[in-house]
């Protein structure tokens, strides 16, 4: 039997092996399958995480914990990191803030997202309702800069919602570093049912003497402590020294700056994370269309699709993640056309360049090369 099992076994192998060598992609390409199949953490063309825990914050949020495979190489609190799942079929990828310090990833290899559900969205609802722990899924390396100063300035953060999860990553590093510099911390949120990971704030109050924390309640149903007039003096007296940072929805953000800039803040020491970017709008006869570099597909838009929603449209399945113009997975180079940026109304040059199709809206024709 052993005689007969082991030449077939050596034709078998022999065969996958002569058909995979004339690929000509790297190694991981044809190993990385053989090594899913076995374990979904040993694959060696990407990083995986796998699910540890998963905890519900508010109706609407839940942090995830995972476990990065050890090819993964960390992150600075404030970062944020790309996740894919298979979802219908389909691989999904997705941004998150990571609200976990970097500190306890160096101690336990762990890492947190706090994520919040969006009802009409492809992937956080199943992300709610199916991921659980054991659950493999793809991890980027993470990125960004909404990260800490180097030096001991004071801090000073407003949130609005869920864009407190990257927050949270900075005041647990602050906590692990015993640090003892003024950080004062405005969260403004709808009601106590949906205040995220209120534990953990009255933790890192009791770790960071520095602390301040001011709870305002948006729903006009709940009573918002009073915040004293001495420390409102404070604050605005303050601002000026401190290293601000902004986090929430654009409607937040955009009533608030005002308010600081006329307090004093200075702009090139606040930093700001929007959940939803701003949309500029194109003016009448903006309408353009995508051309396909190489096949000379044309794809024609509405005047208000990005050119990563038309290539979809189109039936084509770029790479991306975010969708916001920040991971900048989907960058790609333009051959010709102008495009304007909808976050700053910023109108591209004519030739090449590399541009990010998700917040990239065509002005005329323009040809990629997707």
């Amino acid at each position: 039997m052993l005689s007969k099992a082991i030449p077939k076994q050596i034709f078998t192998a022999n065969r996958w092996l002569n058909r995979q060598l004339w690929q000509q992609d790297s190694p991981a390409f044809f190993i990385d399958p053989l090594l899913e199949s076995i374990n979904p953490m040993w694959v060696r063309g990407q990083v995986r995480a796998q699910v540890v825990k998963v905890r519900s914050e508010t109706p609407d949020t839940r942090t995830f914990t995972l476990r990065p495979s050890k090819r993964w190489k960390g992150f600075e609190a404030g970062q944020h990191a790309s996740v894919t799942a298979e979802i219908k079929g389909v691989r999904q990828t997705r941004t998150f803030s990571l609200s976990s310090g970097p500190e306890r990833f160096k101690r336990d290899g762990l890492i947190t997202f706090t994520i919040k559900r969006i009802e009409d969205g492809r992937v956080t609802p199943w992300l709610h309702e199916q991921l659980k722990p054991g659950d493999v899924v793809g991890l980027s390396e993470a990125f960004g800069e909404f990260t800490l100063p180097r030096d001991k300035t004071p801090l000073f953060y407003l949130a609005g919602g869920s864009g407190i999860t990257p927050i949270l990553s900075h005041l647990e590093s602050l906590a692990a570093s015993n640090d003892t510099r003024e950080i004062g911390f405005v969260y403004m949120v709808r009601d106590r049912e949906h205040l995220i990971a209120a534990n953990r704030i009255e933790s890192l109050q009791s770790r960071l003497s520095g602390l301040k924390v001011h709870i305002i309640y948006t729903n006009h149903r709940e009573k918002t402590p009073a915040l004293a007039a001495a420390d409102v003096r404070k604050v605005a007296e303050s601002l000026a020294q401190v290293e601000g940072y902004l986090c929430g929805p654009i409607g937040l953000l955009d009533y608030v700056r005002p308010v600081l800039d006329k307090l004093g803040a200075r702009p090139d020491h606040f930093h700001q994370a929007l959940f939803t970017p701003p949309v500029v709008q194109v003016e009448d006869g903006g309408a353009g269309s995508l051309v396909r570099a190489g096949t000379g597909e044309v794809m024609e838009g509405d005047g208000k699709s990005t050119l990563l929603e038309i290539a979809e449209q189109g039936g084509l399945k770029p790479t991306h993640g975010c969708r916001q113009g920040v991971c900048r997975q989907c960058s790609c180079k333009k051959t010709s056309g102008v495009v304007m940026n909808r976050l700053n109304g910023q109108l591209s040059g004519p030739g090449e360049e590399t541009i990010q199709p998700c917040i990239s809206l065509p002005q005329g024709a323009v040809t990629l090369e997707l």
